[in-house]
């Protein structure tokens, strides 16, 4: 609280066209420990209270509560979107002829529903030796057929498709068929 700003040794001076400030409140806004906004306000007729620091902290924690359940609910509303969209894409998938189309449509949509950058499918073989390249997006957005790349399952199996620029996770507990 300050009601004499032109005194205020604290003051740092105002930007180039502010408005003239007389008296001065502000009050942090914290969720748990962390100040999470600050709320100001200036030139009331009549000085600052403790009374108005109250006060203004009451409204601005509201205002932070209605801010946050803003945010949970956009955030609600997009990963609703985002599952209808997956769920719109599983049923296109299932609808794929075989297993190239599977794996490109799978790519495309991983892409274009997902927002999932350089997404590329790789088979294990069976015999659990090696693995196949399908289908796989770029960081230019464009769709690569791979199905030429067959690669060792190795110790350093993520280290070689990674220098490939492809990034990997390979289960080989969870083959993919």
């Amino acid at each position: 609280i300050v009601n004499d700003y032109a005194q205020e040794p604290r003051a740092k001076g105002l930007p180039l066209g502010h408005m003239p400030i007389e008296r001065f409140i502000g009050v942090p806004v914290f969720e748990d420990e962390t100040v999470v906004a600050v709320a100001a306000m200036a030139n009331k007729p009549e000085p600052f209270t403790e009374s108005d620091a109250e006060q203004l902290s009451a409204l601005m924690s509201g205002v932070w509560r209605l801010l946050q359940r803003r945010a949970a609910l956009a955030a609600e509303r997009d990963l609703h979107d985002k599952l209808r969209a997956l769920h719109e894409l599983t049923a296109d998938l299932a609808s794929a002829g075989d297993a190239d189309e599977l794996c490109r449509s799978a790519v495309i949509g991983g892409r274009e529903v997902l927002g999932l950058d350089n997404l590329a499918i790789w088979l294990l073989s069976d015999d659990r030796q090696s693995i196949h390249g399908t289908f796989a997006a770029d960081d230019q957005r464009r769709v690569r057929d791979e199905r030429d790349v067959v690669l060792p399952v190795t110790d350093a199996l993520p280290g070689q498709v990674l220098a490939r620029g492809l990034p990997s996770h390979l289960a080989l507990d969870a083959p993919l068929r």
